[in-house]
């Protein structure tokens, strides 16, 4: 009668700690991955929206002015175009306008993957081989 209730207090915080483990690992990759995607999959719905959107209005102007295809391919075409711009630079700011790279770097945004930028200059121990004023 004395064993198993030892046995099961040591298993017990076993299981726990597992779980207290798991939980963890979870929440760490739950993390990770909204870092991730965040902006990607707002940028991939209003991709989707804005296709779906423009080429609905070209239905309604081909139903409104007689012109079965014409209204309909300009707005599959302006809304993938502007879709797609949108899409590239939320994801990657500066791929497509090198300016707005700059001004993303300016406010503390970066890309992600990259670090953020430094405004100080390397220090002596810092500094790379190309820096070095010697032949």
């Amino acid at each position: 009668m004395t064993d198993k209730p030892e046995e099961a207090r040591d298993e017990a915080p076993d299981e726990s700690d597992d779980e207290a483990r798991l939980s963890r690992r979870i929440s760490a990759t739950n993390r990770s991955l909204r870092q991730l995607g965040g902006n990607s999959v707002g940028a991939g719905l209003t991709f989707g929206v804005t296709l779906v959107v423009f080429t609905l209005v070209g239905v309604w102007l081909d139903s409104l002015f007689g012109t079965r295809p014409l209204f309909l391919l300009l707005g599959l075409g302006v809304g993938g175009v502007g879709g797609f711009v949108h899409l590239v630079e939320t994801v990657s700011p500066g791929t497509l306008f090198p300016s707005r790279r700059a001004d993303s770097l300016k406010h503390g945004n970066h890309a992600p993957g990259e670090s953020p930028p430094s405004n100080q200059r390397p220090g002596p121990d810092q500094r790379s081989r190309d820096d070095d004023d010697t032949p």
